[in-house]
């Protein structure tokens, strides 16, 4: 029986054989990269690369679809953010405000709003604020407010920076307001205080600045004050600890998952329900409710970020193939035979390791905040570890 008849009957060739040999040889040897760069056909090394390439971007990929906008809003730390949730919710069934999601049409839609309305000087205050007078009575200060924007999304966009900016919504420069509280949840006025340039910027939670005639310096308003800001098809939070201006969250929830519901339906207190209980209730409400608002902004975010980053591991992987051309291109290199295509091949079947090895430890707690950065550094080692020990120019090449 000849040699070919018994190759069909038995399967795979002996060349066969030997090429998944040197595939196989080429996740730890340099030289098998090298021979199959050389020898082998070009599509065995583009799989290659595209294999490496899903493989790094797995992790990412997995990792940017587990985000939850709630649960990470309600993280380890809230800065008291579910208590002012809990106080806004008992203030729009005080003032008879009403505030419906309609996920139907995708948009919120409010009544009674102007009933938090309060006329002052030099703006009137148009949103709700709820003061702390607990946590010490002698010094009380706002430590949660909430805002409707009714307009488009650009006018969103810029009433959120002027809020972040310590400005009304409309851009009017905010002044500490520090005042006695003489109901729940409101002011009665505010007024400018005068800080002098040895004293210490006022304490005030919401923000400071100094107005004087004389011997004052101005100090720079900081806003620091738990946030929700609603608009007519998103909103965004901001919770702040007591030490720090800079908010965390952020988020842009829309209102297009779930079912339809009305605030004084979803958040109401339960005739059973003890305080602590109540709160927990909002806030568990509350992250439900924003793990859906988030789920449509979280996907289009998540493939834009794997798209990136396929484009760049693909960048990269052809720029390394461009180096290992570049390093063998001395006059008395021996590699310098190597064309650019075959040192592209080289690269292109020395990626598949590095993506194997981002795939696994990018799963892995310890380097999950590197996801991004795993396959580049491992293949940049396995690159450096190429040309240092099978490309060094007293090797000897491959024929």
């Amino acid at each position: 029986m000849s040699n070919s008849k018994k190759n069909k009957k038995g399967g795979m060739s002996p060349n066969a054989k030997a090429n998944i040999r040197l595939g196989a040889q080429s996740l730890i040897n340099n030289a098998a990269c090298v021979e199959l760069g050389r020898h082998k056909p070009w599509y065995g090394a583009v799989i290659s690369a595209v294999l490496a390439v899903l493989l790094a971007i797995t992790p990412i990929m997995v990792n940017n679809f587990k985000v939850k906008g709630g649960d990470n809003f309600f993280g380890a730390y809230t800065f008291g953010y579910e208590e002012g949730l809990v106080h806004f919710q008992d203030a729009i069934e005080a003032k008879g405000v009403s505030i419906k999601v309609d996920t139907e049409a995708k948009e919120l839609k409010v009544d009674g709003w102007d009933n938090f309305k309060q006329t002052g000087e030099p703006y009137d205050i148009t949103w709700y604020r709820h003061v702390n007078t607990s946590t010490d009575p002698a010094n009380p200060y706002i430590d949660f407010e909430a805002y409707y924007i009714n307009g488009d999304d650009d006018y969103f966009k810029t009433a959120v920076d002027n809020i972040l900016s310590c400005k009304t919504p409309t851009g009017i420069q905010r002044y500490a307001e520090y005042t006695k509280p003489t109901e729940y949840g409101s002011m009665m006025h505010s007024e400018k205080r005068e800080v002098s340039e040895t004293s210490e910027a006022p304490s005030s939670t919401e923000e400071s600045v100094a107005s004087s005639e004389s011997s004052t310096a101005p100090v720079t308003p900081t806003y620091k004050t738990n946030v929700l800001i609603l608009g007519n098809t998103k909103f965004t939070a901001y919770k702040f600890s007591t030490s720090s201006t800079q908010g965390t969250g952020g988020y842009v929830y829309l209102y297009d998952r779930g079912e339809s519901f009305t605030f004084n339906e979803k958040f109401k207190k339960d005739s059973t329900m003890t305080q602590s209980a109540y709160v927990e209730h909002v806030e568990n409400c509350w992250r439900t409710f924003m793990n859906d608002a988030y789920e449509t902004n979280k996907n289009n975010a998540a493939w834009i970020n794997i798209g990136i980053m396929s484009g760049v591991f693909t960048i990269f992987i052809v720029l390394m193939g461009l180096l290992v051309f570049l390093m063998t291109r001395g006059k008395s290199n021996p590699f310098r035979i190597y064309t650019f295509w075959e040192c592209q091949k080289i690269a292109y079947w020395a990626s598949f390791t590095p993506g194997v090895l981002a795939l696994a430890l990018g799963f892995i707690p310890l380097f999950s905040t590197y996801t991004m950065f795993l396959f580049i550094f491992l293949f940049g080692m396995r690159l450096m570890w190429l040309s240092m020990k099978t490309l060094r120019p007293d090797a000897t090449p491959s024929k």
